[in-house]
């Protein structure tokens, strides 16, 4: 893995930097390349407490890229999830301005606040709950004119349901799929241009 330690700094100019295992920034991260995490298990990505200047690229198609400890906001840069890749917001905010490319999937429990531009020509956007013992009430962020490609609702919670409710007119061009869970359309408008699958 890539660990900073809370004493240290690393200045790693515009050089690509692939990361096979955990990323763990404890101190002073400087980098304007890519960030490539290419692993071949499951694999978390602590950023640090400040904004990063890195593009951020998911090919591990083994397990999931899960975000830990501080929320991620890379600016002006990219995130990109490959195709079978899984990008996993793990309940942190996530905050970029340049172009979101989802060829894989990306994941958030419902409860973070999620500022970027979305792909709408592909991808799977998944939310998962919080896995509380208590059943949970999460409204499903409103992105504009369309919402989403392919949406899919997987609580993941082994004693309760949490419910997953727009909360604004919802647009989408691919399919909306509840695998297990609760979906409200809260007499909102809905345009799916693909299957609803429950």
């Amino acid at each position: 893995g890539f660990h900073i330690m809370s004493t240290s700094s690393y200045l790693g100019s515009t050089f690509a930097l692939g990361v096979g295992g955990n990323f763990d920034n404890d101190g002073a991260f400087t980098h304007t390349g890519t960030i490539t995490f290419n692993g071949t298990a499951a694999q978390t990505f602590n950023p640090g407490s400040t904004t990063i200047g890195s593009d951020i690229a998911v090919t591990n198609i083994a397990d999931f890229v899960t975000v830990v400890d501080n929320h991620l906001n890379i600016g002006a840069n990219t995130l990109t999830i490959g195709a079978n890749s899984t990008f996993d917001a793990g309940g942190k905010n996530i905050t970029l301005s340049s172009t979101f490319t989802n060829n894989g999937t990306f994941r958030q429990t419902g409860a973070e606040t999620i500022s970027l531009t979305q792909d709408t020509d592909s991808g799977i956007w998944e939310y998962y709950g919080n896995g509380s013992a208590v059943a949970s009430t999460f409204t499903i962020k409103d992105f504009g004119a369309t919402d989403y490609y392919h949406l899919s609702i997987l609580d993941e919670s082994s004693t309760n349901s949490d419910t997953f409710q727009l909360g604004s007119a919802f647009k989408m061009v691919g399919h909306l799929t509840v695998i297990d869970g609760a979906f409200s359309g809260s007499n909102q408008t809905m345009d799916i241009d693909g299957n609803l699958e429950i």
